[in-house]
């Protein structure tokens, strides 16, 4: 009996040191997951939930920020205009990344009286060597932010953010964010982007086509990521009419994809040139509605 005694004493402490074993591997491994928890976010390898952007419709909230002479200037001063607000740093690659974007579509920029703000951090230094680098004109305005004054809509929101503002100072488009999205926010602002995917659909023809065509036959063709493929969606869509009368526009846009491409540039070439693709655009909608009339006359025309 003694021995049945000593054998289930046995037992039952095999099973306590097991348990507490157990006990000690969980409690062990426990803390080795919060100390993985800390080091984590003290890395920033786990990120936060997104916080929340601002609504469209809703009012900015007011700032005011130094520029690079030190002159104060408030969200407030540019009223009465649109605004497209970048938050941006110098140190940021995919600010780096998307400053081609921005060197492209300044002259678009300023013909649709659209601002453009970035609110940079670093010193004035080192951002007016970056709008050096990069061939920004002074159509960009350069405010710097700092750890007492900043921008209050884009914290944490990281680096390239951006926001567009009516002249109202309201949030006119979604919030966009990364290397991605502010580009095609950029596009959007002048019109080379629409929210209706329907709307963006081409007619299959059109003036735009049609210039692809003419710069193709002189060897210059529309690259995957060119803007001009969207440039062309946007006249095919809109058509010839509203081409003709935005003829300076899509001569300006010709100018800036020349000068990214380092080709001579003549602007009364380029002017005949769109006059030519309306001209043939027009005659294919009269092929299309079978107008015998429209298709003598604008056959004289193309």
């Amino acid at each position: 009996m003694n021995i049945v005694y000593g054998l289930l004493g046995l037992i039952l402490a095999g099973a306590g040191g097991i348990i507490y074993l157990l006990f000690e591997v969980i409690r062990q491994q426990g803390r080795l997951l919060l100390r993985l928890d800390g080091i984590e976010q003290h890395l920033g390898l786990r990120q936060p939930a997104a916080p929340a952007s601002l609504a469209v419709g809703a009012v900015f909230p007011s700032f005011t920020l130094p520029d690079l002479t030190g002159k104060k200037v408030a969200l407030e001063d540019f009223l009465g205009q649109q605004v497209l607000l970048i938050n941006w740093s110098p140190q940021c690659g995919y600010c780096s990344k998307i400053a081609p974007d921005l060197v492209r579509l300044q002259e678009s920029f300023q013909a649709h009286h659209i601002i453009v703000v970035l609110a940079a951090y670093g010193d004035a230094e080192i951002n007016r060597k970056l709008l050096d680098t990069h061939g920004l004109n002074e159509s960009v305005i350069l405010l710097l932010q700092g750890d007492e004054q900043s921008v209050k809509a884009f914290k944490n929101q990281g680096t390239p953010a951006a926001y567009l503002l009516n002249e109202e100072g309201r949030v006119s488009q979604p919030f966009a964010v990364g290397a991605e999205q502010v580009p095609k926010l950029m596009r959007q602002a002048v019109g080379l982007l629409s929210n209706d995917v329907k709307a963006a659909q081409a007619p299959g023809f059109g003036p735009g086509t049609e210039l692809k065509k003419l710069l193709g036959h002189i060897g210059i063709y529309a690259t995957p990521n060119c803007a001009c493929n969207e440039r062309a969606l946007l006249m095919d869509r809109n058509g010839c009419d509203w081409c003709a009368q935005n003829l300076d526009t899509i001569v300006g846009w010709l100018h800036e994809e020349a000068t990214h491409r380092g080709l001579p540039f003549v602007n009364k070439a380029a002017a005949l040139l769109v006059k030519k693709s309306i001209a043939k655009a027009r005659l294919a909608e009269a092929k299309a509605s079978q107008s015998t009339d429209d298709l003598i006359l604008l056959e004289d025309q193309s």
